[in-house]
């Protein structure tokens, strides 16, 4: 099966908005580095600068967001943070959402990233650790 992903617009935030919202606690925590309730998460999708920011997505079936993935530019650094919901895990969307063919690395190199100081990165599902249930 192959994975398409493709740039997200601003008329798709509330597929985004969406998204995030079906990510349980822990998920959220993962994705964005703190817990962040349902108004938190609709006020970050809002601020989001679609013009200077890149936002990738993966559909699924009915036409919503199964997978994420947002590079936010900042004057200093900027963050890259993926998610996709636990009923598509296992699949390949998150390398999908970052591999090069989906232009993140592309765009990061295009915009002069590589001299930022920092590139932060957050990926929801953390690596299976051994005995444990959770999968990346």
């Amino acid at each position: 099966m192959q994975v398409v992903a493709r740039e997200l617009t601003g008329l798709e935030r509330p597929k985004l908005v969406a998204h995030f919202l079906a990510l349980d606690a822990e998920d959220r925590r993962l994705r964005f580095g703190l817990p962040h309730s349902d108004a938190s998460v609709a006020d970050n999708v809002e601020r989001i600068d679609f013009g200077r920011d890149a936002l990738f997505g993966v559909f699924d079936d009915e036409l919503g967001v199964a997978g994420a993935a947002h590079l936010a530019r900042a004057e200093d650094h900027a963050e890259l943070g993926v998610s996709v919901l636990p009923a598509h895990r296992g699949r390949g969307i998150g390398g999908a959402l970052i591999a090069e063919r989906a232009g993140l690395f592309d765009y990061a190199l295009k915009s002069q990233l590589v001299t930022a100081r920092r590139l932060l990165a957050s990926a929801l599902a953390a690596p299976k650790a051994p005995g444990s249930g959770r999968s990346s």
